[in-house]
């Protein structure tokens, strides 16, 4: 409501949008500061915690380690790409459209948040397999070196690709 007292200035409207690009500067920079302080101190523990209780509940609907990490990387796999042909399916105005654009902005901000695939890095700790890399371990069969920054590489581009596949769903 602040905010919105500076559009209806007639006075001095120059004055007006500069103290509110200021003022918007500096919320951004508070939040900024907020979140990378949560994210370098808590992060670990919050990781550890969930993979714990999420490894004991898995293990006791599955009754075994290994079913439970593949059922659970199915689910992971399988839902990212029913999400991302929901993108080029559903009506551009509805409701199921807004949900998968939610989703996707959910799942990219734990993704930044984790540093990398919270869901690939419970697959890695369901199979004690520390070289475990996700849908990344198709890059050798492309002949692609899995290399971090080659995930990364592939990463970003999937990213560019969903949003812009989002983009082009909106306004085309």
């Amino acid at each position: 409501m602040y905010f919105f007292i500076h559009f209806f200035n007639t006075k001095s409207p120059q004055y007006s949008l500069t103290y509110l690009a200021v003022k918007i500067k500096n919320y951004l920079l508070v939040f900024y500061y907020m979140f990378e302080i949560i994210k370098n101190s808590y992060k670990k523990e919050i990781q550890e915690n969930i993979f714990i209780k999420l490894e004991i509940f898995l293990n006791f609907i599955f009754r075994d380690k290994d079913l439970s990490f593949w059922i659970f990387s199915l689910i992971h796999y399988n839902s990212l790409l029913l999400f991302f042909l929901f993108i080029f399916v559903v009506p551009k105005n509805s409701l199921y459209l807004k949900f998968v654009i939610f989703f996707w902005v959910i799942y990219f901000w734990i993704h930044f948040y984790f540093s990398g695939s919270f869901f690939t890095r419970f697959e890695k700790y369901i199979s004690k397999n520390k070289n475990w890399s996700g849908i990344y371990e198709i890059l050798p069969l492309l002949n692609i070196p899995k290399t971090k920054e080659n995930i990364r590489k592939t990463f970003f581009i999937i990213s560019a690709m969903i949003y812009y596949s989002i983009i082009l769903k909106i306004y085309f």
